[in-house]
C-alpha cells in the first residue's frame, strides 16, 4: 500500500479509520464497522469516495475489503481501513481533493490463551475535572521566569500541577 504525499491523511490528518477482525477467514461484523466509519466520516466532513449514496459506498468498500483479505491469504488477521479527504493539494482545506479509501490486512496481535479463561484485568478511573486534558498555556510577561508557566486548569490541584509543570517544562522564552 502506498499513500500519496499530498493526501490529506498526511497533510492535515483529515481521515477516519476503523479496524475489523478476520477470524477463520470470516470478517467479524463488517457492516457495523462500515456504518460506524461512514458516520465518523460525516462528522469529520469527509466526502464518500464512491458517490453520495451511503449504501453504494458500503457495498463497494465491502468488495474492496473482501478482495484485499483474499489477496492476503490470511485466515486470522486485523483489517484496518481508512477513509481520507484524499490527494489533491497541500492546503488547509480539502478543496480539489479526491476522497480515498485504503485497506491493510496485517497479522493479528498476539493472544494469550489464558485470557479467554481468566479474562483481562481492568481498572476504572473516576472522571475528574478537565484539568488533565487541558493544554499548557504559556504567557509571556515582562520578566521571563520559570514561574511564568501556567496550566489552563480550574480546580484545587492547579498549584501542584503548576509545580510539576515547571520541573518538566521550563518557560520556553527563557530556555
Amino acid at each position: 500500500m502506498s499513500v500519496p504525499i499530498d493526501d490529506h491523511i498526511i497533510v492535515r490528518g483529515h481521515a477516519v479509520f476503523d479496524t475489523a477482525s478476520l477470524c477463520a477467514g470470516r470478517l467479524y461484523r463488517l457492516q457495523i464497522h462500515l456504518r460506524r466509519l461512514i458516520d465518523s466520516a460525516a462528522k469529520a466532513r469527509l466526502k464518500l469516495p464512491f458517490g453520495p449514496d451511503t449504501n453504494a459506498n458500503i457495498e463497494r468498500m465491502t468488495q474492496i475489503i473482501c478482495a484485499t483479505c483474499l489477496a492476503s491469504g490470511q485466515k486470522g488477521a486485523n483489517v484496518r481501513y481508512w477513509l481520507t479527504a484524499g490527494p489533491g493539494n497541500l492546503g488547509v482545506t480539502p478543496s480539489g481533493c479526491v476522497p480515498s479509501f485504503y485497506v491493510l490486512v496485517f497479522a493479528a496481535l498476539p493472544f494469550d490463551k489464558s485470557w479467554s479463561m481468566s479474562g483481562i484485568r481492568e481498572a476504572t478511573v473516576p472522571e475528574s475535572e478537565p484539568c488533565i486534558s487541558r493544554a499548557l498555556v504559556f504567557k509571556q510577561r515582562r520578566r521571563h521566569r520559570k514561574s511564568d508557566v501556567r496550566l489552563g486548569v480550574c480546580n484545587s490541584t492547579e498549584r501542584a500541577l503548576e509545580r510539576e509543570c515547571r520541573i518538566l517544562h521550563p518557560c520556553f522564552w527563557c530556555g
